[in-house]
C-alpha cells in the first residue's frame, strides 16, 4: 500500500515536470508560447488518456505488475533522455509529435497501476485507498511545475533538466523491480542509469541546435552567437 502511494506520487510529480520541459522544448523549437502550451497540452493529454486505458488492460491481465511497472519506466527514462535529441535532428520538430505522446502515454500506464496495487478491498476501505491514491498523485503533479518550472530551470540547462527526469525514472524503474526480489534483474536494470550518466558530461548542444535551426529559418534572423535560455 505504501509503495503504491510513492508510486503514485512520484509519476505525477516525473509526468507534469516532463510536460514542462516539453513545453520549454517547443517554445525554443520556434513555436510561441500560447501556441506551444496548447500543442504540448493537447498532445500529453491524449498520451495519458490512452495511457490509462493501457494501463486498465495490463491490470486484468498481468499479475506481476511491479515487474511490468518497472521495464515500462526504465523505457519511458530512456525515451527521456534520448527522445529531445533526436528530435532535434528532424527538421521542425516533426518527430517531437509522437515523442511527447509517448512519453506521456508510457506514465500515463502507471496510473492505473498504482491504483490496483494500492487500492484495499476489505469492506469500507476502498473509497478511502482510492482518495489517497489521487491525492498522492496530484501532489506529485502540483509539485512537478513548481519544482521544475520555478526552481530546477532555473539552476541548470533544458538538457540537463531532461536527462535528469529520465534518470530519475530510470531508477524508479528499478526501484519497482526491486518489489519482486528479482536479483537478477533489478542487478540488469541498476546498470541502466550508470550507461546513460555519461550523457551528462554532453555539451549543453540541445538548445543551441533548436536555436540555430530556427535562425537559419528565418530569413531576417542573424547568427547566433550567444544564447541565454
Amino acid at each position: 500500500m505504501k509503495f503504491a502511494l510513492f508510486l503514485s506520487m512520484c509519476v505525477g510529480f516525473l509526468s507534469l515536470s516532463q510536460e514542462i520541459l516539453w513545453m520549454r522544448y517547443m517554445g525554443f523549437s520556434g513555436l510561441g508560447a500560447p501556441r506551444s502550451f496548447s500543442f504540448v497540452l493537447t498532445i500529453y493529454l491524449c498520451g495519458i488518456a490512452f495511457g490509462a486505458l493501457a494501463g486498465k488492460d495490463i491490470c486484468s491481465k498481468k499479475k506481476n505488475l511491479y515487474t511490468v511497472s518497472g521495464l515500462i519506466l526504465i523505457g519511458a527514462g530512456i525515451l527521456d533522455m534520448l527522445g529531445p535529441l533526436a528530435a532535434t535532428l528532424v527538421p521542425k520538430s516533426i518527430l517531437a509529435i509522437p515523442l511527447i505522446y509517448l512519453c506521456a502515454r508510457f506514465k500515463g500506464i502507471i496510473f492505473p497501476i498504482a491504483h490496483q496495487l494500492g487500492s484495499s478491498q476489505a469492506a469500507g476501505q476502498t473509497g478511502k485507498s482510492m482518495s489517497r491514491v489521487y491525492f498522492l498523485n496530484i501532489l506529485g503533479s502540483t509539485l512537478g511545475p513548481l519544482l521544475t518550472g520555478f526552481w530546477l530551470l532555473d539552476h541548470v540547462s533544458l538538457q540537463t533538466a531532461m536527462m535528469l527526469m529520465g534518470w530519475l525514472t530510470i531508477i524508479l524503474g528499478v526501484v519497482c523491480l526491486a518489489q519482486e526480489m528479482r536479483p537478477r534483474l533489478v542487478f540488469a536494470a541498476a546498470l541502466v542509469p550508470l550507461l546513460f550518466a555519461g550523457l551528462f558530461l554532453q555539451p549543453n548542444i540541445l538548445t543551441e541546435r533548436l536555436a540555430c535551426r530556427v535562425a537559419e529559418g528565418n530569413k531576417q534572423a542573424g547568427p547566433v552567437n550567444h544564447l541565454i535560455e
